[in-house]
């Protein structure tokens, strides 16, 4: 046999070998690839020593207000005043969304000095749209809308209820209770194109001297001389 046929047998076996080692090669790299990238990303896990566990609270204590803060039940003297105020306060046919935003336990009332009045023409879905409202300073912030999404409402309520903001929602708001809140406050009706985009300029707010709500109906207090409050300090930061 010519030297020349054994000669291109070996490289032939030699050429077939390395194609092969390298297609399995490719292969083995391509599949490490492919685990790398559905391979969970490494985390470490803490262990025992000095960290601090997450505080979670429970819906049982988020509805408990905490024990040290200052109260917001109002006295005798000035639920007698309140009443006297009602009288020729603006009333409208529509109360607070929920339980929660009472701040007189013995009236069953929201009772909130000097707060800025949002007037939304639309129902409300999402915490996001009212940012803008809520974190402009002011001693107390009330949302009307003809409906907010529930769990938005219970947001607002915990909120209210741990005193981290003074805050009331009052829903059903209709045509005509717009109009008398419009004319109270002089509050501007916001549509959801405008609370999405941010767009809550203060001229557009509404105000008053004193809010109160109960479940059923609520007033607006144009001019309340003398308003005193159980709870007059500084709103902490947002």
């Amino acid at each position: 046999m010519p030297s020349w046929i054994f000669w291109l047998a070996v490289v032939l076996i030699v050429g077939t070998g390395v194609i092969l080692f390298g297609a399995l090669h490719d292969r083995h790299r391509q599949r490490a690839r492919e685990e790398e990238l559905l391979r969970p990303p490494a985390r470490a896990i803490p262990g025992p020593g000095g960290e601090v566990s997450p505080l979670y609270l429970s819906d049982e204590r988020a509805g408990t207000p905490p024990p040290d803060v200052p109260g917001t039940e109002l006295s005798a003297a000035q639920r007698t005043e309140l009443e006297r105020q009602l009288v020729a306060a603006t009333r409208l046919g529509h109360g607070m969304a929920a339980a929660g935003f009472v701040t007189d336990q013995a009236s069953g009332r929201a009772v909130l000095d000097a707060p800025l009045v949002l007037l939304c023409a639309d129902p409300v879905r999402s915490l996001r749209a009212l940012l803008p409202f809520l974190e402009q300073p002011a001693p107390a912030h009330v949302v009307l809308a003809p409906e907010i999404d529930p769990t938005l409402v219970r947001t607002l309520e915990v909120n209210q209820i741990q005193r981290t903001r003074r805050l009331l929602a009052v829903t059903g708001v209709d045509a005509r209770a717009r109009d008398e809140v419009q004319i109270a406050t002089g509050a501007t009706p916001v549509g959801t194109a405008d609370l999405q985009s941010g767009w809550v300029p203060s001229t557009v707010l509404g105000r008053c001297s004193r809010w109160v709500s109960d479940r059923r109906q609520s007033w607006v207090v144009v001019d309340a001389d003398g308003v005193t409050s159980p709870d007059r300090g500084e709103d902490p930061p947002v």
